[in-house]
């Protein structure tokens, strides 16, 4: 089966505009009759089910990080065991907090924040030259545990397998956790001038990439593979740690800024262009580190069609009392912002900053601006951002924020809420696929393609060869059509909208018992884009102090439209109920005006029998609805905005 993914972000799929605001206008049949009460929301989605997982800790192992090391080492259990059972425990309870499709393959890597000095002599850089590389670790400590083994694989890999016991997963599982906590706890005597971010891009960059690190030198991309050798010819892509349809998500842990350069005098004790203190020369010379726009655009190119499948967490030096809670957004401004996070020279101390956090028994950290400054940049071009203090006693809160993230993309193919199928069993929603612009023409031309249609309904340029790329229409089929192409006694293709399939019940969250779903065989071309555009809205909405025009009117699957109509009319005619009455609503309304349950988008609009009876500016058209009353059976039209009306 190929499921249809949609990020967290398509929780705004459908979302209905207020009437003051004018929505944009289908210009297919996916068209109310009066489209500028909707905002048809589209976004390019990717052709996968997100079922792997690769995850990158990025950790400092200077000499102030024994004491976090140990605190990631002790959530990594509770990570892991979540991850591959697709369950969040409460961990005072043991409840249930949250549930979404488990991992079917997780793999893990630890890199550390070491990546050398340029060559010159530096205490406490052992490796002068390149440090670790970027490169992923494969050393145990066995002194933090006795069951932890001198050296692993780069990196440890969790297979889901459905035919084994629940015993014999959870002891995988249990052995995953512990040998990625003996790497983690990578200890203290790395480089004491921290590169991290250069050293995430490493780690993941394959050699094919302009980018270029130390000395000329490309990423690891390619030479970070499960045994820790380069590709042969004969190696496939999977072999390598970052995979291409995976989840990619980040994780890193410092207690410093990033100081990654280009300069590599910078750290050369000698050096006549940068002078004084060896510990200030990134804050002192902040031309010589690499721009932001490195790293961002560096991390999006991994994901070049979907940036929501990139996940990037920083557990660094803010102010714990700035750290998001379980469920708040991110305020980047206000982080950036206080005062704990300016960069100033501690008066008590000359050779450092004044720390930005400093929690008794964590130590202390400094003003982390570039690390949160990424995450925001990065979730500004849709990927995910994770911004938590290093000075919590406990990182359980921050590696949940993590899981919270993942589990949004584990999601995707699962709608929050269900659609309203028509008369003819359909959604009101449709499906467009733009093929590539290479490659055989079974694949990219859409009469060749099943369930397309006879041909493009747009050419679309490419950016990068600037030829033209076909954009078909996928055929929405009923469930009824959707069983008989499954069971092959029907030639019909395309997607559906799926809610009564078995599987649902494992892959989807209890209240999300819906997706959408290609036929067998007929799922989308690699390297295509999917659109999704829906006119009703995936998310129930009522606007605040009563039902007023484009609140949503879905009710039930099985509402009538008299029930839907009887939802609206609360705005206008129940004055003692405690939702629904609107009165600004009804001040505004000229007589006999009304409102129905507008039946092809399921949003409350305004009845007329003519002009009259709609606010000043809309027009009274004739709508087939049946929204006239038995007092009243000429009040049969909808009042419309003429200047946004459907041609």
């Amino acid at each position: 089966m190929n499921h249809l993914f949609s990020s967290s972000r398509l929780a705004l799929l459908g979302s209905l505009a207020a009437l003051t605001a004018l929505g944009a206008c289908s210009e297919r049949d996916l068209r109310p009759l009066n489209p500028c009460t909707f905002s048809v929301s589209a976004a390019d989605i990717d052709i996968e089910t997100v079922d792997e997982v690769d995850l990158l800790f990025m950790i400092d192992n200077s000499g102030s990080m024994d004491e976090e090391q140990a605190s990631l080492a002790d959530e990594i259990p509770v990570l892991v065991r979540t991850l591959a059972s697709g369950e969040l425990l409460n961990p005072d309870t043991g409840a249930v907090v949250r549930e979404f499709p488990p991992v079917r393959s997780l793999r893990v890597g630890v890199i550390t924040s070491d990546m050398g000095t340029g060559g010159f002599s530096v205490p406490t850089c052992t490796n002068r030259r390149f440090g670790d590389d970027g490169l992923l670790i494969n050393r145990g400590n066995v002194a933090t545990d006795s069951r932890c083994m001198a050296t692993y694989p780069s990196f440890f890999e969790f297979e889901r397998d459905p035919a084994a016991s629940p015993e014999s997963e959870a002891a995988r599982v249990s052995q995953l956790a512990v040998d990625v906590s003996c790497v983690a706890q990578l200890g203290i005597d790395g480089c004491g001038f921290e590169q991290q971010l250069d050293s995430i891009l490493k780690a993941v960059t394959p050699a094919s990439s302009s980018l270029t690190f130390q000395e000329g030198t490309p990423g690891n991309g390619d030479v970070n593979r499960v045994d820790g050798a380069g590709f042969p010819d004969d190696i496939a892509d999977d072999d390598a740690f970052v995979r291409d349809n995976s989840l990619l998500v980040v994780v890193a842990l410092t207690d410093e800024d990033d100081c990654s350069t280009f300069e590599p005098d910078l750290f050369n004790p000698s050096s006549t262009r940068f002078t004084g203190d060896l510990n200030l020369r990134c804050f002192n010379f902040p031309e010589a580190v690499y721009p932001l726009s490195r790293f961002r655009d560096g991390l999006l190119a991994l994901r070049p069609n979907n940036p929501g499948l990139l996940v990037y967490a920083a557990i660094v030096g803010i102010p714990v009392r700035l750290a998001p809670g379980p469920t708040d957004p991110t305020n980047y401004e206000e982080i950036l912002n206080a005062p704990e996070m300016q960069e100033v020279v501690d008066p008590d101390d000359d050779t450092r900053l004044t720390p930005s956090c400093n929690v008794p028994g964590r130590g202390l950290a400094f003003p982390p601006r570039r690390m949160v400054q990424l995450a925001q940049e990065l979730e500004g071009r849709g990927a995910s951002g994770v911004v938590q203090s290093i000075c919590q006693r406990d990182f359980g809160p921050a590696l949940n924020q993590v899981i919270d993230k993942i589990a949004d993309a584990l999601e995707g193919t699962c709608l929050p809420r269900p659609l309203n199928r028509n008369n003819e069993g359909r959604v009101v929603c449709e499906v467009t696929e733009t093929l590539p612009a290479n490659g055989d023409p079974t694949e990219t031309q859409c009469a060749l393609i099943p369930g397309r249609g006879d041909g493009p309904i747009e050419l679309v340029p490419d950016p990068d060869t600037g030829r033209d790329r076909e954009k078909c229409l996928v055929q929405q089929l009923t469930r009824e059509e959707f069983e008989a192409a499954s069971a092959r006694t029907s030639e019909l293709r395309g997607w559906v909208y799926d809610d009564f399939r078995p599987e649902l019940e494992d892959e989807c969250a209890a209240d999300r018992q819906q997706r959408s779903s290609f036929v067998e065989g007929a799922g989308p071309v690699t390297g295509s884009i999917l659109g999704f555009e829906c006119l009703q809205g995936v998310e129930e909405q009522v606007t605040e102090g009563g039902i007023t025009v484009g609140d949503t009117c879905f009710r039930s699957e099985g509402a009538s439209q008299r029930e839907r109509d009887d939802f609206c009319l609360l705005a206008t005619t129940a004055p003692n109920a405690e939702q629904g009455f609107n009165q600004p609503l009804t001040d505004q309304l000229p007589v006999n005006a009304r409102l129905f349950c507008e039946p092809v988008a399921l949003t409350c609009e305004i009845a007329c029998r003519n002009d009259a009876n709609c606010p000043g500016g809309f027009v009274c058209v004739p709508a087939d609805y049946g929204t006239g009353s038995p007092s009243d059976p000429d009040l049969s039209g909808v009042c419309i905005n003429p200047t946004c009306s459907a041609n």
